[in-house]
């Protein structure tokens, strides 16, 4: 469109898993230890838990919504600043209750 820059308008990125594929939402990163030290921003572990956001066709022990402990050498994406964490179902560990 004429005149208009794409900084004006909003994009949505939209993507599904396939197969056994699971997209999940990492909890942020802890910026403080337990002891009230700050953390660099690279000294900080890797998130290990999270909320799955959606599903491949051929996962069978998860659903949307569940809160599951995954693989810290699972693949993460950042897409519009927001970190995605996309792994194999077998690469998820456990659902928490």
């Amino acid at each position: 469109m004429p005149g208009t820059c794409l900084e004006e308008k909003q994009v949505m990125v939209v993507f599904v898993p396939v197969a056994d594929r699971v997209i999940v939402v990492p909890d942020a990163r802890e910026t403080e230890s337990p002891g009230g030290i700050v953390l660099p921003e690279g000294a900080s572990d890797k998130p290990q838990l999270g909320f799955v956001l959606a599903i491949g066709p051929k996962v069978e022990q998860v659903r949307e919504g569940n809160r599951v402990l995954f693989s810290p050498y699972a693949e993460t994406v950042t897409l519009n600043d927001v970190e995605y964490v996309l792994a194999k179902e077998s690469d998820l560990y456990a659902i928490l209750k």
